[in-house]
């Protein structure tokens, strides 16, 4: 099916009117999932009107209003919701119904939602959906044996599509599978795509795809895939088809196994600044490979990047072994993070009190649980909080420092929703009556470009000036 083009779909990517964005046209239900599910950041990002129309949706944005909408198996109109190219995530669809519904509505085909299929063992939706070589496709990427089984068994793929197996049933690694295909088409095993058996990292299985003809020079392709096994890597060695290993091929996806095997065989060639390639691939085991055998870091780039994948461990380890000094410069930076957990780790570390700064770092960046966290623990920032949040338009905060802190929401707050003229913000700032002491908000906002928005908060604050 003919996926629509995205300036085909319904109207929910069109402007919306001045002072509303995307987020409010969603039904409330799939809004307070979101608000469970997404970070603090990203879920005030979508909600305070930063985006005023939905094409502004990043593709991660998107990806979780539409995985939500799958976990909830949500009955509303799909349409509603933003235009998104599904791919696999497809995967969090929880029942046929949803699946047909998707298809139904146009938003996607049925070998977009075929992850799903596949993953639940919704085995007669997928033959019954798809042509019976696809179907297999999805059945070996998803270890689906019995189904694969019975679509060879059928017919559904011949001497010249039975490439288009080879990768996925390789890449799965199930012995049964793999020799279920060879039996059915021997050339398979000649196949370019073959060696990615490799990636088991099962040193029987590789053996046997050699032992049944396949080519060992076709190895050199998927050698990448080696380094995450020793007796595979020593294989490869063995055969020629590793004569010198590359650095970053090691770094990103060797174990620490094969890069003491590599130290030992070729030394240097772990250099020196590699330890980023190995914090993007596999970690934390081979930074501590490479600090044992003396190689030297930018510490503080090493755990701000730890800081972006929230890994306790990592940053632990890492202040700890580089004797890190917390400063107040690194707790802000923190707190850009929004993670509570690795602020008290560092914060136990150093001697400095929680600052107004950090509470503004937290709020500009989003994460509004860390900014209550710090405000329960430092009052005095309840007023710098209340102006961030009516800037940003982030009327839960606003309506949580009412609680808690009423004394710190004052004429700058207001001021400041005018100045950003943040009309939901102003007009809950009004039932307040936080203007009683400032009367010159009606300056603040005739001073502003003219515009909707403008207009609107003139008129709201005439009103409000009439009545009082």
């Amino acid at each position: 099916m003919q996926r629509p083009a995205l300036d085909t779909q319904p109207d929910h990517d069109a402007a919306l009117p001045p002072g509303r964005s995307h987020w409010d046209r969603l039904p409330r239900e799939l809004r307070d999932a979101v608000r469970m599910r997404a970070d603090d950041s990203l879920f005030t990002r979508i909600t305070s009107g930063r985006f005023p129309v939905a094409p502004s949706l990043s593709v991660r944005e998107r990806r979780i209003l539409w995985e939500v909408a799958f976990d909830l198996d949500w009955d509303g109109d799909l349409r509603r919701l933003p235009h998104f190219l599904f791919d696999f995530y497809t995967q969090h669809i929880r029942s046929r119904r949803m699946a047909a519904r998707l298809v139904d509505a146009g938003l996607a085909s049925w070998e977009d939602v075929a992850p799903c299929l596949a993953k639940n063992a919704w085995d007669d939706l997928l033959v019954d959906t798809l042509k019976p070589l696809t179907a297999a496709t999805f059945a070996a990427a998803y270890g689906r044996p019995a189904l694969l089984r019975r679509l060879l068994d059928a017919g559904c793929a011949t001497n010249d599509t039975f490439g288009r197996l080879v990768y996925p049933i390789a890449r799965a690694g199930d012995a049964d599978a793999i020799n279920l295909l060879l039996d059915m088409f021997p050339d398979a095993i000649r196949h370019g795509d073959m060696p990615v058996v490799v990636w088991s990292g099962d040193i029987d299985l590789v053996q046997q795809m050699l032992d049944r003809g396949m080519p060992p020079s076709h190895l050199r392709g998927y050698s990448y895939a080696a380094y995450r096994s020793l007796p595979v890597f020593q294989l490869l060695v063995r055969l020629g088809q590793i004569t010198a290993p590359d650095h970053r091929h090691a770094l990103y996806w060797g174990s620490p196994e094969v890069l003491a095997f590599i130290e030992r065989r070729w030394p240097g060639t772990l250099r020196s600044g590699s330890f980023y390639i190995a914090y993007r691939g596999n970690g934390l085991p081979t930074i501590r490979f490479l600090h044992s055998i003396g190689l030297t870091c930018d510490k503080f780039r090493l755990l701000t990047g730890y800081f972006t994948k929230e890994d306790l461990a990592a940053v632990s380890w890492i202040c700890d072994t580089f004797d890190v000094t917390v400063t107040k410069r690194l707790l802000s930076r923190v707190c850009s993070y929004g993670s509570i957990d690795l602020f008290l780790l560092l914060h136990k570390r150093s001697k400095i009190p929680i600052k107004t700064s950090f509470v503004g770092v937290a709020i500009d960046n989003g994460h509004t649980t860390l900014a209550k966290f710090l405000l329960r623990r430092h009052r005095p920032a309840a007023r710098l909080a209340a102006s961030r949040a009516a800037s940003l338009g982030d009327i839960e905060l606003l309506s949580w420092l009412d609680d808690w802190f009423p004394w710190g929401i004052t004429w700058r707050t207001l001021r400041a929703a005018i100045r950003h003229r943040r009309i939901s913000i102003v007009e809950f700032l009004l039932k307040l009556d936080v203007s009683a002491a400032w009367p010159s908000a009606m300056a603040v906002a005739l001073s502003l470009p003219a515009s909707d928005e403008r207009q609107q908060l003139v008129e709201m604050l005439a009103k409000h000036e009439s009545a009082a």
